[in-house]
């Protein structure tokens, strides 16, 4: 299997691609992913000819066979307007090749209790049930399927607060969060279950058994 993912920094932070693909090579499973990325990008600005990201991203595209395409968005914009996110995965959708499996990288609130979350204006909450909407909705446009990562954050907020999955800044993965995401994406990809894949050594073997139980939990109990 071929994953290319495209996004910012959520993506880049810790190599959530490598990460994925070294759990996969520790499984047994064939994987190979690839990343265009760039802090702060917004999803349209990969369909936009005039920026220097769409160059970038079609070039490797178009140099290979994906079985899946990676969609993340600005960390912030699905909240703050759903109908443009929504808009750009139908301007990207277009630009694939037919048949093309889309999967969407459904981000988090920001962290509970964070300077960047009093800044949105919002709750830990209210954050997290608009996001997961608006990446639903734009995942439900072009026939694609959101990866709940940000749905696991809020699952491990609730059942375990004491492991940490950010990054000092409130926004940003640790490689826990990081982790977590990248065994739901394997999950998704392979239909292997979390539970049997390996540990990180930037995740304590504690910690990392957790992360496992919660994503396979995800991946039976909530459609993607």
């Amino acid at each position: 299997m071929k994953v290319l993912f495209l996004g910012n920094s959520y993506t880049y932070f810790n190599d959530l691609p490598a990460m994925t693909t070294e759990l996969a090579k520790k499984a047994g499973i064939d994987l190979t992913t690839d990343s265009i990325t760039r802090g702060g990008a917004y999803l349209h600005q990969f369909a936009d000819p005039a920026d220097e990201l769409y160059e970038k991203w079609k070039a490797v595209y178009e140099g290979d066979n994906w079985d899946y395409v990676v969609f993340q968005n600005q960390s912030f914009h699905p909240v703050k307007d759903p109908a443009a996110f929504r808009q750009a995965a139908l301007d990207m959708h277009a630009l694939l090749k037919p048949g093309q499996m889309i999967l969407f990288y459904q981000t988090w609130a920001y962290k509970y209790g964070s300077e960047k979350l009093a800044g949105t204006g919002l709750g830990y909450d209210e954050m997290l049930t608009r996001m997961t909407a608006s990446y639903g909705a734009a995942a439900e446009a072009v026939d694609g399927e959101a990866v709940p990562v940000g749905k696991a954050f809020g699952q491990m907020r609730a059942l375990h607060p004491e492991i940490e999955l950010y990054n000092p800044d409130g926004s940003h993965p640790s490689p826990a969060g990081t982790y977590l995401a990248a065994c739901l994406f394997l999950a998704k990809v392979s239909g292997h279950s979390p539970l049997y894949f390996a540990i990180p050594d930037a995740v304590s073997v504690e910690e990392g058994g957790i992360l496992r139980s919660v994503a396979d939990w995800m991946t039976a109990a909530v459609p993607v």
